[in-house]
């Protein structure tokens, strides 16, 4: 069955469940409060009344901002969607009807790709309609919302990185075939690598490895100075007057920067995501459906 077919199977799968539609609706409901706060308030620097976020300025900003919102409802939204295959032993009758395990599990790796985009593209759409209200009200014309190249390899960065929580998302579902259980297992994932990663800092000699756990790479390679070089500068600036001056620099500082090169970073996600695709696939292999 090639892949037009396998699409158009999901998307009907997918349109019918109650829980996207419900995991999309909160979505949509809880960014646009977060954009309207972020849009309307203002804050003052020298005496003057500067807005809060405009676009383009701000794209990082509000990517930065609905991350850890998409790495939850990205992820949970698939599994809600795979587990229940399992649930209701939908994935056992479509191979019977004769559907091979690989198309099944390249179906959706299809819908983790779709509803990743779905969801990043819905927050960029939020963005620039709020955004679009925001100059209307100030019956401004010069903070139009437009994409760069610079934005565009932003957002290509953002997107990757939710492949890799949808990807963990999927592997899960896979594992347990339980909607709840899945759930429980990724935000369980989520809490012990950073408790892990957070033990880990008390050792000299383990804690270089902690930036090369999965999230770690993955949170590394959208760090928001990555794509400020102006911020980056400056606070590489900072650092070296203060350590010129005999100054100690608190670890905090030295955390917000980035600690992968660009190239380690992207290379390091694929690794990621193409190692959990390969056990999500051998997991679904050897087990009976």
């Amino acid at each position: 069955m090639n892949l037009s077919s396998l699409l158009a199977i999901e998307s009907i799968k997918t349109t019918r469940a109650t829980s996207f539609w419900v995991s999309l609706g909160i979505f949509a409901l809880f960014s646009s409060l977060i954009l309207w706060f972020s849009f309307q308030s203002v804050t003052v620097v020298n005496g003057q009344e500067v807005s809060s976020m405009r676009l383009p300025r701000d794209w990082g900003r509000l990517l930065s901002q609905f991350k850890g919102l998409q790495i939850i409802f990205v992820p949970i939204s698939l599994i809600l969607l795979t587990a229940s295959e399992f649930t209701f032993k939908t994935a056992r009758q479509n191979v019977i009807d004769g559907l091979s395990k690989e198309s099944f599990l390249i179906s959706k790796l299809l819908t983790t790709f779709a509803l990743t985009l779905l969801y990043f593209l819905l927050t960029l759409v939020l963005g620039m309609l709020f955004n679009l209200g925001a100059i209307n009200a100030e019956q401004s014309e010069t903070a139009r919302a437009f994409i760069t190249s610079h934005d565009l390899f932003l957002f290509g960065t953002y997107l990757i990185v939710l492949l890799g929580y949808g990807m963990l998302g999927l592997f899960f579902a896979f594992l347990t075939r339980s909607s709840g259980s899945a759930i429980a297992f990724y935000v369980l994932y989520l809490v012990l690598e950073g408790l892990a990663g957070g033990l880990l800092q008390f050792s000299s000699t383990l804690k270089p490895i902690v930036k090369f756990f999965p999230t770690k790479v993955f949170d590394d390679l959208v760090n928001q100075f990555r794509f400020d070089s102006d911020s980056l500068a400056e606070l590489q600036s900072q650092i070296k007057q203060a350590e010129g001056m005999g100054q100690t620099i608190p670890a905090e500082i030295y955390a917000q920067l980035p600690q992968l090169e660009t190239e380690v970073a992207f290379l390091l996600t694929a690794l990621y995501i193409g190692l959990i695709g390969g056990a999500t696939y051998l997991l679904f292999k050897q087990r009976d459906l």
